[in-house]
């Protein structure tokens, strides 16, 4: 089910200093990598803003999918987001802004996206960092009833999703610590060289205090399959009454090696 509220929330908050500065970030991840994805349709799960995100995207089928009715240049589909109405495997490129975010049952919609992407297609995810500057800040001021509506999730859960699924990660990328960059104008630039430089090695550590984050994955299809004839039965098949139990290049090499029965031979009967 989907939290209506959170959504609208949302749009009115983008619009604001303070929302508009983490959508800016947000959007300059997205225009960046949404550019380097292929396909024929592109679908985007929920909107969160009046403008849009699909600009810089070089897919020309693009749909919008919602439980409500958005103002949006591009083909709009309403519907329950528990009950994703499209056929297995017909969708390129998905992105979810926030959207997990917005759902009582996030994994639930990943499975449904998962069924609905082909292989080799792209799931691009985005979410605000539980632990960003501005997001601590907000959540203990004047949007903190709002923002209690969210379910946050953490970067590195959604990556632990999606390798249970199988997807190869491609972009796993935090926007800049922004409740800092505010006040750049008012400090000299060795100390935001300072700041860069300490930004980084928080980076390198897996420490990260941005306040939006980007995952771009690819579906891989992992279904084991033989590749032409150069394949062996495995040791443990079952074999006949009299044969060997080894495997094959063993059993054929004793089979060519041993003696034959001398029919004249009677010793012994």
């Amino acid at each position: 089910m989907q939290t209506q509220r959170f959504q609208t929330f949302l749009k009115g908050w983008f619009t604001t200093r303070v929302g508009s500065a983490l959508f800016s970030q947000e959007r300059a991840l997205l225009e960046k990598h949404l550019a380097r994805l292929f396909g024929y349709y592109l679908l985007q799960v929920g909107q969160t803003a009046e403008q849009s995100l699909l600009d810089t995207s070089r897919i020309k089928n693009k749909i919008i999918l919602d439980d409500q009715p958005v103002i949006t240049p591009d083909l709009l589909v309403l519907a329950d987001l528990d009950f994703l109405p499209f056929k297995p495997e017909s969708m390129d490129v998905v992105l979810m802004p926030h959207t997990l975010e917005s759902v009582s049952d996030p994994y639930h919609l990943v499975r449904q996206v998962d069924a609905m992407l082909r292989s080799e297609g792209s799931l691009v995810i985005t979410g605000f960092n539980p632990w960003g500057c501005t997001i601590l800040r907000s959540r203990f001021g004047g949007a903190r009833k709002e923002l209690k509506q969210a379910h946050f999730i953490k970067m590195h859960r959604i990556i632990d999703w999606l390798n249970l699924l199988g997807y190869e990660l491609k972009v796993t990328q935090h926007g800049p610590i922004s409740c800092l960059a505010n006040r750049k104008g008012r400090l000299d630039s060795w100390f935001w060289n300072t700041v860069e430089r300490f930004e980084r090695w928080l980076d390198k550590i897996g420490i990260h205090f941005g306040n939006v984050y980007i995952i771009v994955a690819k579906k891989r299809d992992v279904t084991p399959k033989p590749v032409g004839l150069d394949w062996k039965l495995a040791n443990w098949l079952p074999v006949r009454k009299g044969q060997v139990a080894t495997s094959y290049e063993p059993h054929q090499k004793q089979a060519q090696t041993s003696p034959k029965p001398d029919k004249n031979n009677k010793k012994g009967l």
